[in-house]
């Protein structure tokens, strides 16, 4: 067992249940190894589409990290660091990825993470140019009148994983591991303002390793609570509920429904149903595995969705909530990219592309 010790925060009650709204349709991303933009999905009607690549070739390094996030009633949107340094979105308003900065703004596939507040898309990532209190607004495409705001992560972070947050209050949270394996959070609330907080003491999580966070506000906690999940050294994933500007709301929990297969560092995939919070990630002998728990804070059930030597042990994974209370998890096996059904085991894994994904593409969902 990992001994954690949660940074300057005081302890709240656990989330109690609350319902989400799931979107009729979902959306998968990946960098193909010809450095274009990739992406399949499920309709509204149901039917499932064919990986297909969204404008030219070339566009990113092989394999590069996205994210994907959607606002209120509108589409899924895309985000990528391109081969000359810029940032690029995609949706299906564009028939091609369009640029939203300079090149050099950013460092050739960096990883990135995207998230709404405040009726704004957030975009972090690390961008060379900028002290960490820079920010900027830029008129986003892809769903007008939805600005893009950039923001750097603070002077801890050393690469690796990002995750993000935004709250009803207009706040955000951007998570990492540092250097020294703590977990830290930069909170930005709606007038910008930033602040950087500790979560968890040094050597608790592998250095820039995976980590994942979707907000639970509204599901009876004090005000901008979220759930976070990470991977500790004992082979778990771990959740805890960041406080909007603060700490942990309690100690760090480690998953004990399943076995301790979760490679150390693990890439961290997660999406909220009507009624539970579910994860994806690679076990250390190559099967897809999906863990759900309540909304109000309880693990579930640690579900292996294919069998042993699926794909590469804790590569990325992507994961959305369908209509009927399961997740559907995205990935790439054998180089070739697909979708399950979950959480419930014995749906077929589909393939939906051809023999195009790098063996640690980074895959997003929205």
């Amino acid at each position: 067992m990992v001994a954690f010790a949660a940074v300057a925060v005081g302890l709240l009650a656990a989330p109690t249940a609350h319902a989400a709204t799931v979107p009729a349709d979902a959306t998968a991303y990946y960098i193909g190894d010809d450095g274009g933009l990739w992406s399949y999905g499920r309709a509204a009607d149901g039917r499932w589409s064919t990986a297909a690549r969204v404008g030219p070739a070339r566009l990113a390094p092989a394999g590069a990290p996205v994210a994907a996030t959607r606002p209120p009633g509108g589409p899924s949107n895309v985000f990528f660091v391109g081969v000359d340094g810029s940032v690029l979105v995609g949706c299906p308003q564009l028939s091609q990825p369009v640029a939203l900065t300079g090149a050099g703004f950013a460092r050739p596939g960096a990883p990135i993470t995207a998230t709404v507040a405040d009726g704004r898309i957030l975009v972090s990532s690390r961008f060379v140019h900028f002290a960490h209190t820079y920010r900027m607004e830029i008129s986003n495409p892809c769903s007008p009148p939805v600005s893009l705001v950039l923001v750097n992560p603070p002077p801890k972070y050393s690469g690796g994983g990002l995750a993000s947050a935004g709250l009803a209050d207009g706040g955000s949270g951007v998570f990492y591991v540092d250097g020294s394996g703590a977990l830290w959070a930069q909170w930005r609330d709606r007038t910008g303002l930033l602040t950087d907080q500790q979560l968890t003491v040094a050597e608790t999580a592998t250095p820039g390793g995976g980590i994942a966070v979707v907000s639970t506000e509204g599901a009876g906690t004090e005000r901008g609570v979220l759930t976070l999940f990470f991977t500790g050294h004992d082979g778990r994933v771990y959740v805890a509920h960041p406080v909007e500007g603060r700490g942990l709301a309690g100690a760090p929990q480690p998953n004990t429904t399943g076995a301790a297969n979760v490679p150390d560092g693990a890439e961290l995939s997660v999406a909220t149903g009507t009624s539970s919070v579910a994860i994806g990630y690679v076990a250390s002998d190559g099967t897809l595995t999906t863990v759900t728990l309540t909304t109000a804070g309880a693990w579930q059930r640690t579900t292996p969705l294919t069998g042993a030597a699926f794909t590469t042990a804790g590569s990325s994974s992507a994961i959305s909530a369908a209509s009927d209370d399961g997740y559907d998890v995205y990935c790439g096996n054998g180089r070739r990219a697909g979708h399950v059904h979950g959480p419930i085991p014995g749906h077929p894994w589909t393939v939906s592309g051809p023999a195009n994904v790098p063996s640690k593409a980074g895959f997003a969902a929205g």
